[in-house]
């Protein structure tokens, strides 16, 4: 009950990228004007790559998601988070999706959660691949 609560009262997005960006096949460091945290362990980083899929995409969810299988590999996405602290936690894009009218996000998350109450000062998000045009922002919470 107190984690729906926080949910409700403290939960967010936080763009890390206020204006969309290009990462070739490198990584690129983010550095927020202030600190972020996660209010549940199931806090991500979601990246919108509407921009990398066709233009005029099939309304059907089954075809948006093998249209991002094949723009966004498996495995080819990952981010590392920096806590003011010096530690850091590796998250990893393992094809998790959001799909809405307007957008397409793959989530990058990790299996041992992410730590509660942490304050991170900085991202480094390292792709494979070239991404074009995305938005990359931090999701402090999920159940």
């Amino acid at each position: 009950m107190i984690t729906l609560l926080k949910i409700l009262l403290f939960g967010k997005v936080v763009l890390l990228t206020p204006h969309a960006i290009t990462i070739e096949a490198s990584c690129v460091e983010l550095i927020p004007d202030v600190p972020f945290e996660a209010i549940t362990s199931g806090a991500r980083i979601q990246i919108d790559i509407s921009d990398l899929l066709e233009k005029g995409r099939s309304n059907s969810v089954g075809e948006t998601r093998r249209a991002v299988t094949r723009v966004v590999p498996v495995g080819s996405v990952s981010a590392e988070l920096f806590a003011k602290n010096g530690k850091s936690w590796q998250l990893e894009y393992k094809g998790g999706t959001s799909i809405s009218a307007r957008r397409v996000l793959i989530t990058l998350t990790t299996e041992l959660g992410v730590p509660v109450g942490v304050e991170f000062d900085r991202v480094k998000v390292c792709s494979k691949i070239e991404l074009r045009n995305i938005i990359v922002e931090w999701k402090n919470n999920q159940l």
